[in-house]
């Protein structure tokens, strides 16, 4: 009777951990966030944000704020991994003290955007991520990101329907990252390499005029 219980008891235990493992793998096997080319069957949208240096549309990210993070920073992004903090996220229209976004041009389609000094003063490398209000539906990606290259600049709504009528889609939300010191020698130190470079050509003359 004992040996039948801890057989039974071991068979129960043994399923167990394969459901928890079927259920691990599961996990594991889920789809994880990648990169897609801005160049898509719809129209190519490398430059619909301005000024820019890179343009990809994400696949497969979660929409919620710290998953999302998570996976962002789990992609090579412009030839780094990872570094992100999010810095503020808005509709079509908002302000913070890191960033502004404004649909001026054309209502929840077309506007401009500003990054401040609270932001720049901490980071050196920016970086936009454009969802789209229509989901999954839309090319390139449901999410679309660009790195920035300047403080301000103009953005468009960079999706596609690809069901329905043809056009473009409205956005619904806009969320910036930031990574990276700022690359900018303070100006104490830029005046001290300065001194130091004309009292460089100052001995070199006298060297010449000495020989």
């Amino acid at each position: 009777m004992n040996m039948q219980l801890k057989g039974l008891v071991t068979a129960l235990v043994m399923t167990m951990t394969l459901g928890f493992g079927t259920l691990g793998f599961g996990a594991q096997g889920a789809n994880a966030a990648s990169l897609v080319s801005c160049n898509s069957d719809s129209g190519d949208v490398t430059t619909d944000v301005s000024p820019t240096s890179s343009c990809f549309g994400i696949e497969s990210l979660s929409d919620g704020s710290n998953q999302k993070l998570g996976e962002l920073n789990a992609l090579s992004i412009n030839g780094t991994t990872g570094g992100w903090s999010t810095l503020g996220r808005f509709n079509a229209t908002g302000s913070n003290t890191n960033f502004s976004l404004d649909d001026s041009i054309v209502a929840g389609l077309q506007g401009n955007w500003s990054i401040f000094n609270a932001a720049t003063n901490l980071y050196g490398e920016f970086m936009m991520v454009f969802k789209s209000a229509q989901g999954s539906n839309t090319d390139p990606a449901a999410f679309v990101g660009y790195i920035l290259n300047g403080t301000s600049g103009t953005w468009l709504s960079p999706f596609f329907a690809t069901t329905g009528n043809a056009g473009r889609r409205t956005l619904s939300n806009v969320e910036l990252y930031g990574r990276g010191d700022p690359s900018v020698i303070p100006l104490p130190a830029a005046g001290w390499l300065l001194l130091g470079g004309l009292g460089g050509l100052a001995a070199l003359r006298r060297r010449r005029k000495a020989a």
